[in-house]
């Protein structure tokens, strides 16, 4: 059975590859960038509890964070989460009139010991 954080690393690769941009998606600007922190640590988010590298960045020409992606899983999920949360909300920025922060939870069954 795999690690959570390797479970966690692998899903958010692959939803990189497929979401952002989706698979066929044509209108995907040729500039912006879509960056996973896996194993490797790529994007520093400097917020008001310090650094955090969420999942997925979608990133400006720039480097300006356009969106930001969270992988969680049913153990992850917990009210140690909410200052963690709370601090990427607060630097991601707006859509037309929602934040750019998705949180991605995957369904599926761990294998009980």
């Amino acid at each position: 059975m795999l690690e959570s954080e390797t479970l966690i690393n692998r899903i958010a690769r692959i939803i990189a590859a497929t979401r952002f941009p989706f698979v066929d998606q044509e209108n995907w600007p040729k500039d912006r960038q879509t960056i996973v922190n896996d194993e490797v640590k790529r994007y520093a988010i400097s917020t008001s509890i310090g650094i955090l590298y969420p999942n997925i960045v979608i990133a400006h020409s720039d480097g300006s964070i356009r969106e930001i992606g969270v992988v969680e899983t049913s153990e992850s999920v917990s009210e140690e989460s909410l200052p963690r949360w709370r601090a990427l909300s607060e630097v991601v920025p707006y859509g037309r009139k929602f934040k750019k922060l998705f949180f991605l939870c995957p369904n599926w069954e761990r294998e009980q010991n």
